[in-house]
């Protein structure tokens, strides 16, 4: 949700503090990004393992009410005791795997954005050229914490890619949305204008760290858009709507 009043300097002043121990910073970061990580991956898996099982599940019940011989029946029923048991233990370590929500706060993006630039430069002795190349100076209320978590994620996917030499992010702010642009340029995409084939959404074999951010845009209403071109430029954009009230 945007927000143009100047009252951030809660969150500002801390920002100027943390950023003399940016290695700190980063390490705090990628603690985050790999349970992140482990969150994405757990409720991928139960969702992988529930639906079959719940498929088994009705199976067997509708099977066990046309059965007339009471042993068949028992059996069944065992099966059913034992699936409704695994069905539990998904539910339990999803769970476990889940954290509270983070309470939204009103942050300056780019400030937020030019920290998690600094610590991507700090922790990479040769990290590709990264520019902030558009600003904004208006502030939202966003999950803190999460919304790091979801930039660094997607900057480490981009600057990994191979052959790119160049990683610039663009931050807009439009009437409806903020969209943070995060674009990867080869060595001969320097000058190519922006992609203009758009991915679909992503699937079980995306990069883990572009799963943590669709699912950061996704608990914030937003979306994560992917474009490509025919050369290995990337461009990954998270889109953040404007909330009313």
């Amino acid at each position: 949700m945007p927000d143009t009043t100047d009252d951030t300097q809660s969150v500002t002043s801390g920002d100027r503090r943390a950023a003399t121990d940016l290695p700190a910073v980063h390490a705090a970061l990628m603690r985050e990004q790999r349970a992140a990580a482990l969150r994405v991956v757990t409720g991928r898996l139960a969702h992988r393992m529930r639906n079959p099982l719940a498929a088994i599940q009705a199976a067997c019940a509708s099977l066990r009410e046309e059965l007339d011989d009471p042993d068949q029946a028992d059996r069944l029923e065992q099966v059913l005791l034992e699936i409704r048991r695994l069905l539990d233990i998904i539910a339990v370590e999803v769970r476990a795997a889940e954290t509270l929500p983070e309470r939204a706060r009103r942050l300056r993006v780019l400030d937020e954005v030019e920290q998690v630039l600094d610590t991507v430069r700090i922790a990479n002795p040769a990290p590709k050229r990264l520019l902030l190349t558009r600003r904004t100076e208006s502030t939202w209320l966003l999950p803190r914490r999460s919304f790091r978590v979801a930039l660094h994620a997607v900057i480490e996917h981009l600057i990994r890619l191979p052959g790119i030499v160049r990683v610039e992010l663009a931050l807009t702010d439009r009437s409806d949305r903020l969209e943070i642009s995060c674009r990867a340029l080869g060595e001969h995409d320097e000058a190519e204008h922006p992609p203009a084939l758009q991915q679909g959404p992503l699937n079980n074999h995306e990069s883990l760290d572009l799963l943590i951010a669709e699912r950061f845009a996704r608990d914030v209403g937003g979306s994560l858009v992917r474009w490509l071109s025919n050369g290995i430029a990337q461009t990954v954009v998270i889109q953040i709507p404007t909330v009313d009230g």
